[in-house]
């Protein structure tokens, strides 16, 4: 069975928000990064090496999004336990959640431009 890619993944993610929360922006991101640490790929080390450099590859705005993320929360460092892998990891999820979170606003422009 094939893994689904992490477009995928933050296509199902921003969608089931959006279903969820409509318009509350709020709620919705809250609950992104929720299902984002939730989803068990997110925890797979191959998958995250293969989300870095895809995304880093093709989609460098969310690459970057992502990385700034990481690195302005202080999640770039390599901890006293902890691999590259452990860094590699975190800046998966946050490429996941930077896509997920850019797809759900495009759903409600979407559904806005409809509307008028």
């Amino acid at each position: 069975m094939r893994r689904p890619s992490w477009r995928e993944i933050a296509m199902v993610i921003a969608l089931q928000a959006f279903l969820e929360c409509d318009d509350d922006e709020e709620k919705a991101l809250e609950l992104i990064d929720s299902m984002v640490d939730n989803f068990k790929p997110t925890n797979d080390v191959d998958n995250a090496y293969n989300t870095v450099y895809d995304a880093r590859k093709n989609d460098p705005d969310i690459f970057e999004e992502a990385n700034l993320i990481l690195v302005n929360r202080g999640e770039d460092k390599i901890n006293f336990d902890e691999t590259i892998d452990d860094v590699i990891l975190r800046l998966a999820r946050w490429i996941i959640s930077e896509k997920a979170t850019s797809h759900y606003i495009q759903l409600g422009r979407n559904i806005e431009y409809i509307d008028n």
